[in-house]
């Protein structure tokens, strides 16, 4: 993933990044890298320019000074906090892209949404392919991410070579909208497993005096584990540092997105999902006790300071 051998560039000569996040920056490094490596050009944009004109420093990317300048570009990739901003942003981009460009928007969005802007582009005669992505800042620096795409397969087709840059997966799920509801619902499911995990620690500390560490590695070699037992809890929990990189407040609006594609309608599934929406009530608490900025995983801290127990090893 994100090597040159495999990433043919040469359908997309001109193309664009919007947003230099956590995620964006380095998405868009291993993007422009290879755009540039097969001679075409590349260009980053962001809404504050000193983040713009590191990204740049980066891949060797120009700095766009307004959206206006990406004009020129056959594709454009946005990925920014919510649907929102990327609703302001496609519309400036549809008065300026010719027929015939693609924006794919790499944000984790709400498919609605999607669907609407698409709409607005498809009326200009520019596509739209939905490609949220899984694998955290450390994925996007690697290149090793799980790339999610929605779309027409034409237009998916086109944007693939340039998605693979950045990716160690890519998989095309579905029409517009498709791919941001497979990357919420697997965000939620993130959650519940972290909220389980949790629980269940919480569980075996205060009740019948486990070390938390002791039990974490016993579950992780039988069949109640999980990325979030394997991975996050060790890291994250059991060491007290509480900062993998996923804001709560990105990682609450996901789950909202999720649970309110099942509860838009009264049928029998929405009466039967019962599981994640307990997981969204539990982020919302943590984001209002630490802030919308505080890392994702201190809904398990909420848990320790609600029980009185602090999952470190006892030793």
């Amino acid at each position: 993933a994100g090597a040159s051998s495999d990433v043919d560039v040469v359908s997309a000569a001109a193309v664009g990044f919007v947003g230099m996040g956590a995620m964006g920056r380095p998405m868009s490094k291993h993007v422009c890298s290879a755009v540039l490596r097969a001679g075409g050009r590349a260009q980053v944009w962001n809404r504050t320019g000193g983040r713009a004109e590191e990204a740049a420093a980066e891949s060797g990317a120009e700095v766009a000074r307004t959206l206006q300048d990406l004009q020129g570009c056959e594709v454009v990739f946005t990925c920014l906090p919510t649907s929102q901003e990327v609703e302001s942003v496609a519309q400036q981009l549809s008065e300026v892209l010719s027929a015939g460009a693609a924006v794919v928007d790499c944000t984790s969005g709400d498919p609605v949404v999607t669907r609407r802007i698409g709409e607005q582009l498809r009326a200009k005669g520019i596509v739209m392919v939905d490609c949220p992505v899984s694998g955290g800042p450390r994925g996007a620096q690697a290149g090793s991410l799980t790339s999610m795409l929605g779309g027409d397969e034409a237009d998916v087709a086109k944007v693939v070579p340039l998605v693979r840059a950045f990716s160690g997966k890519v998989s095309h799920v579905g029409p517009l909208g498709s791919a941001h509801a497979v990357k919420v619902v697997n965000n939620i499911m993130n959650s519940t497993h972290l909220v389980a995990a949790a629980e269940g620690l919480l569980i075996l500390s205060k009740r019948f005096g486990v070390d938390p560490a002791v039990a974490c590695d016993v579950i992780n070699q039988s069949s109640g584990r999980s990325l979030q037992s394997q991975v996050r809890i060790p890291e994250e929990v059991l060491t007290g540092r509480y900062s993998y990189g996923f804001k709560l407040g990105l990682m609450a609006k996901d789950c909202r997105i999720a649970v309110s594609i099942v509860k838009d309608q009264e049928d029998e599934l929405a009466a039967n999902t019962q599981l994640l929406p307990g997981t969204l009530l539990r982020l919302e608490e943590a984001q209002t006790k630490y802030g919308a900025d505080a890392d994702y995983t201190c809904v398990v801290k909420l848990l320790e300071e609600a029980c009185g127990v602090d999952l470190r090893p006892l030793g």
